[in-house]
C-alpha cells in the first residue's frame, strides 16, 4: 500500500505529528483506495452553523463542542481528484473504502496562563464521520477564556483526536475552535449574561 500524504508515526514529537489534512492509502491494486481522517471538524446544524454552544453567566456556564473527524465530501472529492490526476487514471475507478480505527479519543483542550489542560475526552460514534459531543461545566476565568476563543482568539481552544488505524497506525489530528467561529460566532453560539 501506498500513502499519498504523510502518516505521523509514534516516535514522533506529539505536538509535530498532529495534521490537519486527510490521508488516502492506496492499495497495491491501485484501485482500492482508504480514507484517513486529518485534522477535527465541527458538526454543523441545518443552517451550517457549528455546533458550539457556551451558555451561562460569567461565573460558570456550559460548553457544548460537537465534532467530527472525517473530511467534508468536499476535501474528499478533491483529494480522490488529485490522486486520480496523478495516476492519469479515472477517479470513478476508485473503490473508496473506510479506515477502520479502534480506540478513538476525542479531547477538549484549555491553554491558559502559559499552561495547557484537558477539559474533557470521548469516545467517537465508533464509524465514519467519527462524531461525539464535548459537553463540561466551566468555572471562573475558564469561562472568559472559552469566550474569547469562541470570538476568535487562537491558541485557547483546541480539539485533539487520536486513534489506531488499520491503514495507517498511530494517527492524530487536532483543530482550533477559534477557527471553527471566525469571522464571528453565530448569535446562538454564545450567551453570557453580563455582569450583575
Amino acid at each position: 500500500m501506498r500513502l499519498s500524504a504523510p502518516i505521523p508515526s509514534e516516535s514522533v514529537d506529539p505536538v509535530a505529528e498532529r495534521r490537519r489534512a486527510p490521508a488516502l492509502v492506496v492499495a497495491d491494486d491501485g484501485r482500492t483506495v482508504t480514507v484517513v481522517p486529518g485534522g477535527p471538524e465541527p458538526e454543523r446544524g441545518p443552517t451550517g452553523t457549528p455546533m458550539v454552544t457556551l451558555l451561562g453567566a460569567p461565573a460558570s456556564a456550559s460548553l457544548n463542542v460537537g465534532v467530527r473527524w472525517w473530511p467534508a465530501e468536499d476535501e474528499l472529492h478533491r483529494l480522490l481528484a488529485a490522486e486520480a490526476k496523478r495516476r492519469k487514471v479515472d477517479p470513478a475507478l476508485f473503490r473508496v473504502a473506510a479506515d477502520s480505527l479502534s480506540g478513538v479519543r476525542t479531547a477538549l483542550h484549555l491553554r491558559t496562563g502559559g499552561e495547557e489542560r484537558e477539559l474533557v475526552a470521548a469516545g467517537s460514534s465508533g464509524t465514519p464521520p467519527y462524531s461525539t459531543v464535548l459537553s463540561v461545566q466551566l468555572t471562573g476565568a475558564a469561562v472568559e477564556a472559552v469566550r474569547r476563543a469562541l470570538f476568535g482568539q487562537a491558541g485557547v481552544l483546541t480539539v485533539q483526536c487520536r486513534a489506531e488505524s488499520a491503514a495507517a497506525g498511530c494517527i492524530s489530528g487536532d483543530a482550533d475552535v477559534s477557527e471553527w467561529t471566525r469571522p464571528a460566532p453565530d448569535v446562538h453560539v454564545v450567551m453570557i449574561a453580563p455582569h450583575q
